[in-house]
């Protein structure tokens, strides 16, 4: 499968099954459709900020790059919180794994505070693999964002300190683990 071949099936997907999507185009410039690249839609998530979660996927011409992030930037111009986002970033990307053919990394974008979930996909496994593909875009990538949105952003304002972050919010209550007693 081709980028152009990606593009076609995904979005025949998008319409088929009802999914709202826009064409981005990234250089500002009249293009013809096939030209465009990136493709944009939310997924609702009601315990997020603003209820949805935003992706794009930005089609390239070995692999599709889907990144999912929230609708508003969560992490201010501040080093300490940007400090405190990079600690539970790094410990949920080392820590938080889900059931996937993709591997998918959070990445906080220091530049305009958003946080996104980004995964690589190579378009010999979008072939292969595509109705799995798809769940991964529209279903994974939502849940990994909304199941880590309370632990983040209670640990970027400081409404939870790192124990509760890491290891109640996500270690007990998403990946089952008991808690084990830390000062912080």
């Amino acid at each position: 499968m081709d980028k152009q071949n990606a593009k076609k099936r995904i979005l025949e997907y998008f319409k088929k099954n009802h999914i709202p999507y826009k064409h981005l185009n990234e250089e500002q410039k009249i293009q013809e459709l096939s030209n465009i690249d990136t493709i944009y839609f939310s997924s609702p998530a009601p315990n997020v900020i603003y209820g949805h979660i935003e992706t794009t996927l930005r089609f390239r011409e070995s692999h599709v790059y889907c990144q999912s992030y929230y609708c508003q930037p969560v992490v201010e111009q501040d080093e300490e919180e940007i400090n405190r986002a990079c600690r539970i970033i790094n410990y949920i990307n080392s820590n938080l794994f889900y059931d996937s053919i993709y591997p998918s990394s959070l990445v906080l974008d220091e530049d305009d505070g958003d946080i996104y979930n980004g995964t690589l996909i190579r378009y010999e496994l979008l072939e292969e693999y595509f109705y799995e593909t798809m769940s991964c875009i529209l279903d994974l990538q939502v849940q990994k964002l909304s199941d880590i949105c309370a632990p983040i952003l209670g640990y970027i304002t400081k409404e939870a300190n790192f124990h509760i972050a890491a290891h109640v919010l996500i270690g007990h209550d998403l990946m089952n683990k008991s808690i084990p007693f830390i000062d912080d």
